[in-house]
């Protein structure tokens, strides 16, 4: 389980990376939409892997 933990650790920090890359871009006089749809898809992609993990661990206990 320690693996799995650790796991979502980074996950969680990699997708509070991915919404400050997104913060920053919207912030931006003329942010590229392009780009902020590919780090959303992204965020997505982290989030739904951190569920997986989660459930995993609720269903291993």
């Amino acid at each position: 389980m320690t693996l799995i933990n650790d796991r979502i650790i980074t996950l969680r920090a990699k997708h509070a990376n991915l919404d400050e890359a997104i913060r920053v871009e919207s912030a931006r006089p003329m942010p590229d939409f392009f780009v902020i749809s590919e780090l959303k898809k992204k965020k997505l992609t982290v989030k739904q892997e951190i569920s997986e993990l989660e459930k995993k661990i609720s269903d291993a206990a």
